[in-house]
């Protein structure tokens, strides 16, 4: 926050840290996959019981891009995590061939099969393609490369 220059303008007493099991942390993880935005806000409500003042959850996109490579019959690509703007760093992770691409968002970052499958299509039509509103917790992006 200091970093962002906001830990000035928000008193330390007003933020609140909850359990990832919290069940109105669940409750927003839930509601915000129904919003096609990039960040989703909650003002003044009742959530699970408890009164909730402001509340966000932040978000990115993966952003597939097919890479040729002279000599290679499988095809490369690259997988970005471009998190909201001011809430952390792209990185970029190459995955060769398409079956590999297919388990990488499938299996390894848990994106459902009917989005991967479209991704894929289009990656195959236009050469990139992007997949929005997707929520990864920074262990994940750890492991996977893309933090």
């Amino acid at each position: 926050m200091q970093k962002e220059g906001v830990l000035d303008d928000i008193p330390l007493r007003r933020i609140f840290l909850r359990s990832p099991s919290d069940k109105v942390l669940k409750f927003l993880e839930r509601e915000s996959k129904a919003v096609p935005q990039e960040a989703f806000r909650v003002v003044n409500e009742q959530i699970a019981g408890n009164f909730v003042e402001d509340a966000y959850l932040y978000t990115g996109s993966i952003d597939i891009y097919s890479v040729k490579s002279a000599g290679s019959a499988e095809e490369n690509n690259l997988v970005i995590y471009i998190p909201v703007p001011g809430s952390g760093v792209a990185r970029k992770v190459p995955v060769r061939g398409l079956e590999r691409l297919r388990d990488f968002l499938e299996k390894d970052i848990g994106i459902h099969r009917e989005i991967v499958e479209r991704a894929i299509r289009d990656l195959a039509e236009k050469g990139d393609t992007a997949i929005r509103n997707v929520q990864l917790k920074r262990s994940k992006l750890e492991r996977l490369g893309l933090a």
